[in-house]
């Protein structure tokens, strides 16, 4: 494969598995909106449109031929997904602020907590972190 032709395939996998945590968060957040407690299904309701981004991208005309493409970004994505599990089950978070409110927004919306809906939780100690600091990361890892 010349060079030409493996800067659109890199390009379109690159694509792909930055897609995939953005749907997720969409879903996350959707789903949230709509008064939808978050459980399994938000993983695959989000690889969806992931699959359909994904198949757009390897549509495009280049070298590699669309189903290739397609594949070859399926692929990329589960090991990079793969990866990053496996590396984040022996990472474990020490500090304070992951044992304190993180650890404990995670849980609560895993746990049916739904900060759309009720932007102030039950927990008094952290109330003000909870309620004001950015949740798209605790959305992530509350999806998967």
């Amino acid at each position: 494969m010349t060079r030409a032709g493996i800067a659109p395939l890199l390009t379109s996998t690159a694509a792909c598995i930055l897609a995939l945590p953005f749907f997720l968060l969409l879903v996350t957040s959707l789903l949230l909106a709509a008064g939808v407690a978050l459980t399994w299904i938000v993983l695959p309701v989000a690889l969806v449109p992931w699959a359909a981004f994904a198949a757009w991208t390897s549509s495009a005309p280049h070298a590699v031929r669309p189903r290739t493409r397609f594949v070859i970004a399926l692929a990329a994505t589960g090991v990079t997904l793969a990866v990053a599990c496996i590396a984040e089950a022996f990472v474990y978070d020490s500090s304070w602020d992951g044992q304190a409110y993180h650890a404990l927004a995670i849980d609560g919306i895993a746990n049916g907590w739904n900060p759309v809906r009720d932007p102030t939780p039950a927990v008094p100690a952290y109330a003000n972190e909870l309620t004001f600091f950015a949740k798209g990361p605790w959305l992530l890892a509350a999806g998967v």
